[in-house]
């Protein structure tokens, strides 16, 4: 079984790749935020409110990021010593969306920022599947 469902998704324009790229490496330094913040914290609770506030304030991403961005940090904290270099972004049915164009084209819309800055992202892929999470580094080409 796949960790990752693949999308056959059409190319993303130069835009899109870049703030793709711009997600993955916000959440990146997120989690690395956190980890260094997880130093003497007990609980997932407590690590959520020594990082949610700044993190809302200095990065203006959705907040369900900001929530996986620190979930993510948590359940790594025990096996990570020296600092993470890649992680997984997870997007759950909060953050995207399977739709159609008016024309009817089948769209994938994925949501990064606040939903008062409405910046979405939509793609359009070949064949229509859904899911309930999605996994950034499906998206992501290095």
């Amino acid at each position: 079984m796949r960790k990752c469902l693949v999308l056959n998704v059409l190319e993303p324009t130069i835009a899109k790749r870049h703030l793709l790229r711009e997600t993955y490496e916000t959440f990146l330094s997120m989690v690395r935020e956190a980890l260094s913040a997880s130093n003497g914290v007990r609980s997932r609770a407590e690590l959520h409110q020594a990082t949610y506030r700044s993190f809302m304030e200095e990065h203006h991403v959705a907040s369900q990021i900001v929530i996986e961005a620190k979930s993510y940090a948590w359940s790594v904290r025990k096996i990570v010593n020296e600092g993470i270099s890649k992680c997984v972004i997870r997007f759950d049915r909060r953050l995207f969306s399977f739709k159609r164009t008016k024309r009817n084209n089948p769209v994938f819309s994925l949501r990064r920022m606040d939903s008062k800055d409405h910046n979405t992202w939509k793609f359009s892929w070949r064949k229509m599947e859904s899911a309930h999470t999605l996994s950034a580094h499906c998206l992501i080409t290095r």
